[in-house]
């Protein structure tokens, strides 16, 4: 019978459960071992951080809707000494409290939040006359030294954010061509942009980078880039006549179909994250569902009925299979 032994690390314990030469009882106690319970100290932590996090969110909300709501009272000199008193606050908190890298990158991320609010509030005051995009790309390029600097998970999401935001207003009021399908030409483009995003991501953890531990970023992006994918496939189904009307329907169903096959097989073989293989197959299902709603018609009950005993099989199929995984 296998006992708990200190100098033991996790890793060991691991490689003893993959081994096929242990009893039952052996193989219960080590998944008891590894399941890493969180003790009274992790959940204070915990505890701090959500708190913190909170308490500033609201602060932040808070310098919003004070501004909506006193906007014609307030002198704008007011107006911008309190904005700019935030950001620069924040800021040094941010350097004075290095030590501590959650609560420096969480105040630096509330700095970036509040120069938004400054660039609004500027155009606002003075009526520039730019446009929307104008003021996320703005907001965008700014921030960047501050992202690359703190390495901050939450910090990159609200810059391919302000990327994504910034790629829609720009080409609904400077672009829009004249050619294809706007809205086509559109999921695409943003579909190419978060690709990007998550190649260089996949590339920097595998370089092994701390920073890149919450790999739930990556799965913010890989839905994102599942959707602008999703959208021109399932209107391409729904269209008589689709690919003559819109060619570029047939190139969105082909990248589709490739990310889905590149990401299973990622995700499957080297990644090894269920949650993204998981993303990949609940997409997967809806076009397949799609499919055959648009050849029945659904114009019946027994139409209805079909769709709903498709929906109930392939879903159980998959969760049987991802539990499958799960074990292996």
């Amino acid at each position: 019978m296998i006992s708990y032994n200190d100098k033991f690390t996790l890793s060991h314990y691991t490689q003893l459960l993959k081994s096929d030469l242990l009893q039952k009882e052996d193989t219960e106690f080590l998944y008891e071992v590894i399941k890493n319970e969180p003790d009274k100290d992790k959940w204070a932590i915990f505890i701090n951080y959500l708190l913190l996090t909170s308490g500033i969110g609201f602060l932040l909300t808070g310098i919003i809707f004070f501004f909506a709501y006193n906007w014609d009272k307030l002198h704008y000199f007011l107006k911008f000494g309190i904005i700019q008193s935030g950001i620069v606050l924040f800021a040094v908190i941010s350097i004075l409290t290095v030590n501590n890298i959650v609560l420096s990158n969480i105040c630096l991320l509330s700095s970036s939040i509040i120069f938004g609010i400054f660039l609004a509030v500027f155009g606002q005051t003075y009526q520039t006359g730019a446009d929307s995009y104008q003021l996320f790309l703005t907001w965008g390029i700014f921030i960047i030294p501050w992202v690359i600097f703190a390495n901050f998970i939450p910090l990159w999401l609200l810059f391919v954010v302000l990327v994504n935001i910034s790629t829609i207003f720009y080409y609904k009021q400077i672009i829009n061509p004249s050619y294809g399908d706007p809205q086509t030409v559109l999921f695409l483009t943003l579909f190419s942009i978060n690709f990007i995003f998550l190649l260089l991501f996949e590339y920097a953890h595998f370089k092994r980078l701390k920073w890149l531990k919450a790999y739930w970023f990556a799965s913010l992006i890989l839905i994102m880039i599942l959707i602008n994918l999703m959208i021109p496939t399932i209107m391409s189904i729904f269209i008589d006549h689709s690919y003559e009307k819109e060619p570029l329907f047939f190139y969105a169903n082909i990248i589709y179909t490739f990310i889905i096959i590149l990401s299973l097989l990622y995700y499957h073989l080297i990644r090894k994250d269920l949650f993204q293989i998981a993303c990949c197959i609940l997409s997967t299902l809806v076009v397949i569902t799609c499919v055959i709603s648009n050849f029945l018609e659904l114009n019946d009950e027994i139409s209805w009925l079909i769709i709903a005993v498709l929906i109930i099989g392939q879903s159980a199929l998959a969760v049987k299979w991802l539990q499958f995984q799960s074990k292996k």
